[in-house]
């Protein structure tokens, strides 16, 4: 993944905490003009897609309930729950 973002980001200049060379940008761009660089970044899109598809579903659902669980800085330790209930009409 490290080649992939360095080449999907270029103004990125540290990833996980070490510098990243230019060496690095060089394979990068190398490997995402190969054969296996294509076929990587055809799989990341599909992929995406499919969580897109995933969340488009959960969104069209009739009287969903949500729980969200927020951290609050200085807050109580426990989870802080909030329910959201969304109705849509078509």
């Amino acid at each position: 993944y490290r080649l992939y973002t360095i080449h999907s980001i270029p103004t990125l200049h540290v990833l996980d905490l070490q510098k990243i060379k230019q060496s690095e940008r060089d394979k990068a761009k190398r490997l995402l003009q190969s054969a296996a660089g294509a076929a990587l970044e055809l799989d990341i899109k599909l992929e995406n897609n499919q969580h897109q598809t995933d969340d488009t579903i959960d969104n069209n659902n009739n009287n969903e309930t949500a729980t969200s669980k927020t951290f609050v800085p200085g807050g109580d330790i426990t989870m802080n729950t909030t329910t959201t209930t969304t109705t849509t009409t078509t």
